[in-house]
């Protein structure tokens, strides 16, 4: 059995139990949520997660890098304060949020929301070997 994804398991609560709980007597969910529930055990996700692997990761990293902007240790070796590695951390989570807001969930974003997505995004693949604690 594999490493269990939190955001997997919501994306197959939600695909699964849900539809089943609607209509318990399609056969065709019956065997989605059959093989959703094999996925899960036997890969740690489903594959729910391969049609959208952008939000899945963008789901799965959020929650951490909320976590890890309250630790003050890590980051670059370059000449960054404390305090520049913390606005960091949370121009690259406010990026993420609207990268989710904009590609997940499908809300349009306003051009300064767009270039506050695409500066946390650069930030983040900037960084992203210094996310380390």
């Amino acid at each position: 059995m594999k490493h269990f994804s939190w955001p997997s398991f919501k994306r197959y609560w939600k695909s699964g139990v849900v539809e089943l709980w609607r209509n318990p007597t399609s056969k065709s969910q019956w065997e989605r949520f059959t093989q959703f529930t094999i996925d899960m055990i036997f890969h740690g996700f489903t594959s729910a997660d391969i049609w959208s692997v952008d939000c899945c990761i963008v789901e799965f990293a959020l929650p951490r890098l909320k976590k890890f902007s309250n630790y003050p240790v890590g980051g670059p070796t370059e000449n960054i304060t404390e305090r520049e590695w913390h606005n960091i951390i949370n121009n690259i989570i406010k990026g993420l949020k609207l990268y989710q807001k904009d590609r997940c969930s499908g809300e349009v974003l306003s051009e300064k929301e767009k270039k506050k997505r695409d500066k946390g995004m650069q930030l983040f693949f900037k960084y992203f070997d210094h996310l380390w604690n």
